[in-house]
């Protein structure tokens, strides 16, 4: 089960699953005129489990926030996706953690 934490504004979450793992900071406005902020943030250990293509995480994340505006009346818009340089490079991961943290925070009044 993924962890889902917030921390200076942001929504976390965390999952590992074996070798690999996934963290995912996403900030959230009510303002859709919002330019998308992609950041990476330095390695945190030694593996390598190849690159993320910031295009294909941002997909994942857009695709997450879609699933969790299905089940709401609340829409919000991304405004900044933090990763981790050395996490896994699994989309799908990615897309579940983004649909997590939505949810996470259309469920926060500071949102």
């Amino acid at each position: 089960m993924p962890s889902i934490t917030k921390h200076d504004g942001a929504f976390v979450g965390s999952m590992v699953t074996g070798p690999s793992h996934n963290t995912l900071h996403l900030r959230f406005t009510k303002d859709e005129s919002v330019e998308l902020v992609t950041t990476k943030l330095p390695a945190v250990g030694s593996c390598d489990h190849g690159p993320i293509d910031e295009k294909a995480l941002a997909d994942a994340v857009m695709k997450g926030l879609a699933a969790a505006h299905r089940d709401s009346a609340q829409t919000l818009h991304v405004s900044e996706i933090i990763y981790i340089a050395d996490d896994s490079p699994r989309y799908g991961a990615y897309a579940y953690l983004a649909m997590l943290l939505a949810e996470a925070a259309m469920e926060d009044a500071e949102v």
